[in-house]
């Protein structure tokens, strides 16, 4: 398995930021959310400079704290969009750059930018299954990466790893299973319990008569282990009617997350119980929403794949305008 370099660690924003939005976050709360409620307000971003930021609310304009939605609204707007690192293209660098962001779970704003950024490169069929295992794809040129997180509602987390030519699978995100959990697999029921639930990723340049693309692949799995917290692990068993494959042309990002909250299955006739809420799909339990019902923020994570491919592979080649100030890894 390729090892991430030290690169890929997220660097923490300094304290006065930090000290700054957490006196923020209580004076939103105090107004907007009962006693005991825990908002989540959590937020660090990497160094690197795209140019797109939210602008700032003026002095003038009220801030509506009395208003719940208003509240949550004034809190989003100040999750940092500054100073998110994009990839840029050097023209000798083959690999692939994963991002994973935190973004503001803000249905419609996530669902119309997905809408409006459906793969051409993935079918009808394939984006469908995919949805029926609660995942949703986009892409968009990497140049526009940095519009699109604006779109997005900005980021409280940015975190980058560079896969290099990974082969092998490597682990994006994952979420440790201690007890037992139902999932819902391709339309059916699946108990898991003690190992640990993962999204992998692979990808490689495949040189091709007019250049080279990118093939990447993306595939939930669960790692089995013990009934002891950390034990070793077993077995892997992995879900490809949740994953796909795809061959990335350069300049060409992937944005993955979870798919919108399905709606409770309601029974008809005089046996009919009360309405009941399927299991989670593993699009949900792996980029499902972070942050209770009550919390002022929940966030949404949403992991992006950019293939970078050097100039060697192409007759006429020149670099690619990324968007950003980065540099790869």
């Amino acid at each position: 398995m390729t090892a991430v370099r030290p690169s890929a660690l997220r660097r923490i924003v300094p304290h006065w930021w930090l000290h700054a939005t957490f006196a923020a976050v209580l004076a939103v709360c105090s107004c907007a959310s009962p006693p005991d409620a825990q908002p989540d307000a959590v937020a660090n971003s990497e160094g690197g400079g795209a140019a797109h930021a939210r602008p700032e609310r003026a002095a003038d304009e009220p801030s509506g704290a009395s208003d719940p939605t208003a509240a949550w609204s004034e809190l989003a707007a100040s999750i940092p969009t500054r100073d998110v690192w994009i990839p840029s293209d050097d023209g000798s660098t083959d690999g692939v750059v994963v991002l994973r962001w935190q973004v503001p779970d803000n249905a419609d704003a996530v669902n119309s930018f997905f809408d409006a950024h459906k793969p051409p490169m993935l079918t009808d069929s394939v984006q469908d299954r995919l949805l029926g295992n609660g995942m949703r794809v986009a892409s968009v040129p990497i140049a526009e990466l940095a519009a699109s997180l604006d779109r997005l509602g900005g980021t409280a987390s940015s975190i980058r790893l560079w896969l290099g030519q990974a082969h092998a699978w490597t682990q994006v995100t994952a979420l440790p299973l201690r007890g037992q959990c139902a999932a819902l697999v391709d339309g059916s029921t699946r108990r898991l319990s003690g190992g640990t639930l993962q999204f992998l990723v692979r990808g490689w340049t495949v040189p091709l008569e007019k250049g080279a693309v990118t093939d990447v692949e993306l595939q939930p799995a669960f790692l089995a282990g013990g009934a002891v917290p950390g034990a070793r692990a077993s077995a892997r068993e992995s879900f490809p009617g949740a994953g796909f494959s795809v061959a990335l042309e350069r300049g060409t990002a992937m944005l993955v997350t979870s798919a919108p909250a399905r709606a409770s299955s309601v029974g008809k006739g005089p046996a009919s119980g009360p309405p009941v809420q399927p299991p989670a799909t593993l699009g949900e339990l792996l980029l499902g929403r972070q942050g209770g019902d009550r919390d002022v923020l929940r966030l949404r994570p949403i992991v992006v794949i950019a293939p970078l491919i050097a100039n060697r592979h192409f007759a006429e080649a020149s670099a690619v305008d990324f968007g950003g100030t980065g540099a790869p890894p």
